[in-house]
């Protein structure tokens, strides 16, 4: 006789999850035009950076930071590396383009705005731009 397989059960994800407290020093403070803001995200070590410090923004932080690197960049595209560049590029078109990145994905990138002395990680770009720099993403086999 073979014995019969249990069916496989399937665990619900929490729906009404209460969003995760900020922890003690989780936030990203700065002072832009007057005004000081403090971002939700959170604090890693990294050896590689000059400060040797990495935040990595929350979701509710992103629109917010992506509003401020357009504000400095005036709404124009700060690459030209193409010649189809847009120039001026709309707040739902643009990208906030992370000026040191290591892999694909970004989860090796530094999502602030100013490191500790006040040098400029993200930049304002535009799509076509963007995927110029990146070289049109694409997969390729692990070696």
């Amino acid at each position: 006789m073979i014995p019969r397989r249990s069916p496989l059960r399937r665990t619900a994800w929490p729906r009404n999850r209460a969003p995760r407290e900020n922890r003690p020093g989780s936030l990203y403070e700065f002072t832009y035009k007057g005004k000081s803001y403090a971002l939700p995200g959170r604090w890693l070590v990294d050896p590689e950076a000059h400060d040797g410090k990495r935040w990595i923004a929350a979701p509710q932080a992103k629109p917010l930071i992506r509003q401020i690197v357009r504000e400095l960049a005036d709404g124009r595209c700060e690459m030209h590396l193409n010649a189809q560049c847009w120039r001026w590029t709309p707040i739902n078109a643009g990208h906030a383009h992370h000026g040191k990145h290591c892999k694909m994905g970004g989860a090796h990138t530094d999502d602030r705005i100013w490191n500790e002395a006040g040098e400029r990680l993200r930049f304002w770009v535009c799509p076509s731009c963007h995927r110029r720099h990146h070289n049109a993403l694409h997969w390729r086999r692990a070696a």
